[in-house]
């Protein structure tokens, strides 16, 4: 149960985070925004860490650990802030629902996984929603690409970040976890925002500050918290499922309290993509096996390379 409610948790965090980021970005700047986040969210974390007497370096594997983590911050994350101020937010989540894709290209170079041919027929349907929805952007200039190709190499930043944490297999705690990648990820942001200037706002406005604290508490402290947990818990590719389901709440989201358009266009894009992200991952031949029954083969089962969600959540409460 407590697998569930994070997983059910992280889609809520990571459908909000969108918006609450193009938000604090207004008055801050991206790499400011970005950079206060973080450092404020590491402060906190290490925080709790002190309160909780739980060390930070807990064997001499932490900081390969902290380090494969860190990727997902920085240089993952000024990526997504700064394509905040080029995209919608919603189709900032719609492209990050493409990493299963990374992660599973990535778990066959450096895991060593199988990629069914499912797999390759949902990546190949997704790659044309990509096109049109690439092609539904174009019309709005060169900044409107520059956003959606830093979102699709942020998205493989955050891929392999998720995947070399699995390689690593180090047995570590969520809150040490998500102290160490921040800590390690703050060198890299203050050298940035330095490099960028260093500019600090005259005025910071009451919505800006509190989509900041949102993104400090909830998107720092415990998002990251629960995502590290759900990668302890479950497979690389059922935590990346998460993606999937989260666009589809921050496009209403963006709609809704941003006044971002969608065109027919882009949702027809949106809706292939998320059939090709569904048949990677086998939800479709999952869904037709409720209406045709089929007693299960016992080599089927051995050599799934799917790793199935439902049996991903099983897995998890016997651990």
């Amino acid at each position: 149960m407590k697998v569930f409610i994070s997983y059910i948790l992280v889609i809520l965090i990571w459908s909000t985070t969108p918006l609450a980021i193009h938000i604090s970005s207004d008055d801050l700047g991206f790499i400011l925004s970005v950079t206060a986040r973080m450092t404020l969210g590491a402060a906190l974390v290490w925080a709790c860490l002190l309160i909780l007497r739980k060390p930070l370096f807990f064997n001499k594997d932490s900081w390969r650990l902290y380090l494969a983590a860190s990727i997902g911050v920085f240089p993952n994350m000024p990526l997504v802030y700064w394509a905040a101020e080029k995209i919608p937010t919603g189709l900032i989540s719609l492209l990050f629902s493409t990493s299963p894709f990374f992660v599973g290209l990535l778990s066959k170079i450096i895991l060593k996984e199988k990629i069914g041919f499912h797999r390759i027929v949902g990546m190949a349907i997704a790659f044309v929603g990509m096109a049109v929805v690439f092609s539904d952007q174009v019309r709005f200039g060169p900044e409107a690409v520059a956003g959606i190709v830093a979102m699709v190499m942020s998205t493989f930043l955050f891929s392999t970040s998720a995947v070399l944490i699995k390689k690593l297999g180090v047995n570590s705690g969520p809150l040490e976890q998500s102290a160490g990648s921040m800590l390690f990820a703050l060198p890299g942001l203050w050298i940035t925002w330095f490099m960028l200037g260093a500019q600090t706002p005259a005025e910071i406005h009451w919505l800006p500050t509190l989509s900041l604290a949102y993104l400090v508490v909830v998107g720092s402290l415990v998002g990251f918290s629960v995502y590290f947990f759900l990668l302890k818990n479950l497979s690389a590719s059922t935590v990346s499922l998460t993606s999937m389901i989260s666009p589809i709440f921050a496009m209403f989201l963006g709609t809704f309290f941003n006044n971002e358009l969608f065109n027919p266009l882009l949702i027809w894009g949106a809706a292939v993509l998320l059939v090709g992200l569904g048949v990677y991952l086998g939800l479709v031949k999952r869904v037709m096996g409720f209406f045709v029954k089929k007693p299960p083969v016992e080599s089927d089962i051995t050599n799934s390379d799917e790793g199935s969600f439902t049996s991903d959540f099983a897995a998890s409460k016997v651990k």
